[in-house]
């Protein structure tokens, strides 16, 4: 329970640094930059998504990819985050992920399945398959 406790504050700590790191820089018009490399000061994201296994993650303003070549279903994955947090707001998304994600491992769920049942999570693999 104590090692659940804290993935659950990683997680939110990294949800709110990524929401900082983008707070002033979201384009007025929503669209979502793309890096190929990681800056000293986004290395805690770079740590965090290889611990999770993450191959790609989406802050405020940038994808991040964990990969060389991203394939088009996970550039998709990750644009349809952009537009959660474009659509919702960037701290209600980063608020409801992280609360969605930390309510599913008290409920006794893995990691991996609290992850994967986050209504985000769910609409984005929705995305991947559509056009």
């Amino acid at each position: 329970m104590i090692s659940s406790m804290i993935v659950a504050v990683m997680v939110l700590m990294l949800l709110f640094l990524a929401y900082m790191a983008g707070f002033k820089t979201l384009p007025s018009d929503g669209r979502i930059y793309r890096v190929d490399d990681f800056k000293w000061y986004e290395l805690p994201i770079k740590w965090f998504m290889k611990l999770a296994g993450w191959t790609g993650y989406t802050s405020p303003h940038k994808y991040y990819y964990f990969i060389g070549v991203p394939s088009v279903q996970l550039k998709r994955h990750e644009n349809q985050h952009g537009v959660q947090m474009y659509r919702d707001g960037t701290l209600d998304y980063h608020l409801t992920y992280g609360g969605e994600f930390i309510k599913g491992v008290f409920q006794g769920k893995s990691f991996r399945q609290a992850y994967l049942d986050i209504p985000y999570e769910v609409e984005a693999r929705t995305a991947e398959e559509n056009l």
